[in-house]
């Protein structure tokens, strides 16, 4: 069996919620998006019989290159029983991926680069992460993996949750709000939606948020996870 989640905002997102996902009303609206949607999941849903755990967005379609189904993506699971952690192709709109590599930030975010790496360094120092994984942050990286749309064997979200993105939780929250993972990006070009704004008082997305939705790069190549990029 595998459980997949959509995460959805609003009524009339439903229109987009697909057959077969389970639909998850994001009520909390955080800073901490996508992933706090996750953290949620696994403690508001029993992960017993799922084989496979995915969280998407309700519009992950507008951002990837297939159109995966829920059928599409039980039958890619079951075919390949050895890969941990499948994950989709992403479009974009400032190269072609297949003749550059995705870096892990887009050009409209390229602080996040720097911004970033106060909050590795301090992983690292935790021991949440290797210290040589810093380096993935300031590379290129050939298939990177986006928070709001993959999906992991139930053991790898489960432990994803409990013992790497609660520590990375417990982390921000012990930062003053003038610590560099809180400051707005302002040159992102979608803003936030006004729900999301009303809930946090805040008129942009911290570098934080995109912060967040890389992160799951450095966990897969820390536990050297089989990974595939192919939904």
């Amino acid at each position: 069996m595998i459980k997949l989640f959509q995460i959805y905002y609003n009524d009339h997102q439903k229109n987009n919620l697909l057959e077969g996902f389970t639909p998850y009303f994001n009520e909390e609206k955080s800073i901490l998006v996508e992933n706090k949607c996750i953290f949620d999941v696994r403690h508001k849903f029993s992960m017993e019989n799922a084989s496979y755990v995915g969280v998407f967005s309700y519009k992950f379609h507008e951002k990837i290159s297939s159109k995966p189904t829920f059928k599409s993506i039980s039958e890619c699971t079951s075919s390949n029983p050895d890969v941990d952690i499948f994950s989709a192709n992403l479009k974009n709109l400032w190269w072609d991926p297949i003749k550059v590599p995705q870096p892990l930030y887009y050009p409209n975010q390229c602080n996040m680069k720097e911004l970033a790496i106060p909050l590795l360094t301090d992983l690292a120092d935790l021991g949440v992460i290797k210290q040589s994984s810093i380096d993935l942050w300031t590379k290129v990286c050939d298939k990177p993996i986006h928070c709001n749309f993959w999906v992991a064997k139930s053991s790898i979200f489960t432990d994803y949750v409990d013992n790497f993105l609660t520590k990375v939780f417990n982390l921000v929250a012990s930062y003053d709000k003038n610590h560099c993972v809180f400051t707005p990006e302002v040159e992102y070009l979608a803003g936030p939606p006004p729900e999301w704004q009303q809930a946090t008082g805040l008129k942009h997305y911290p570098i934080l948020t995109f912060i967040l939705e890389r992160l799951i790069n450095i966990y897969v190549q820390d536990k050297n996870l089989n990974h595939q990029a192919i939904l």
